[in-house]
């Protein structure tokens, strides 16, 4: 049986530490494509894009998946709302 491998000490610690604007660009996004999809009401996302501006900006690893998240987001908003309001 092989030995259990060890982690590193402050590694989980670093893990939820990194990209946080990223993550929250993540979280900000869901809840206006779960708003759309719901209500027919959709916002125009500056928040979560200048938060994904500024993860690019700060060389966070996620941050220009979070760009891209915010702008098909941003699309699927749309159509959710469009598709809403044509019931």
């Amino acid at each position: 049986m092989p030995a259990p491998t060890r982690r590193e000490p402050g590694r989980g610690a670093y893990a939820l530490r990194a990209n946080p604007r990223s993550r929250a660009v993540f979280v900000i996004e869901a809840v206006y494509i779960l708003l759309a999809a719901f209500t027919g009401f959709f916002l125009i996302g500056f928040l979560p894009l200048v938060l994904s501006v500024r993860a690019i900006t700060a060389r966070e690893q996620l941050g220009p998946f979070a760009l891209a998240f915010t702008v098909v987001g941003f699309v699927v908003s749309v159509a959710l709302a469009a598709h809403h309001h044509r019931l």
